[in-house]
């Protein structure tokens, strides 16, 4: 017959779980951790929020060029007074970002007509970056400010 084997428990040795202060400074490391970490995550983010951006106009207006030779049609871009992007005068199914101004060939234009034979450079002003498209070569340049 096997015998059993019981703890044996000495008097100020009691296992009831952590005490009030261990929880307290593992709230308190956990909170500095955190409050280190949060600025490098808000940067990343507003990052790729960024590049979703640009990644989107320059879509848009490479795909207009292409429409437009394609079909013949001008495709007019515009922007309102609040900010938002106008195509054909209608505003664009996606939301983007406050857009100050809009330049043609480095001069501020409130619109401009992408036709079949649009050889210019589109720069689209945000409150950070400014997105230069070359319809031309197709090619991309972000200046950062």
């Amino acid at each position: 017959m096997e015998k059993a084997i019981t703890p044996i428990l000495l008097p100020g040795n009691r296992n009831k779980g952590f005490t009030f202060m261990e929880l307290m400074v593992v709230m308190i490391i956990i909170a500095v951790m955190s409050a280190l970490v949060y600025p490098s995550f808000k940067k990343g983010m507003e990052s790729i929020k960024e590049q979703k951006e640009r990644a989107y106009i320059e879509i848009l207006f490479k795909r207009a060029l292409v429409q437009s030779r394609f079909d013949g049609k001008a495709r007019v871009f515009s922007l309102n007074e609040s900010g938002n992007l106008l195509l054909n005068g209608k505003r664009i199914k996606k939301k983007i970002g406050e857009i100050k101004e809009i330049k043609v060939d480095d001069k501020k234009v409130k619109s401009f007509a992408v036709l079949p034979a649009s050889f210019f450079t589109i720069s689209v002003v945000f409150k950070n970056f400014t997105y230069q498209i070359d319809l031309y070569s197709g090619k991309t340049e972000v200046k950062k400010e």
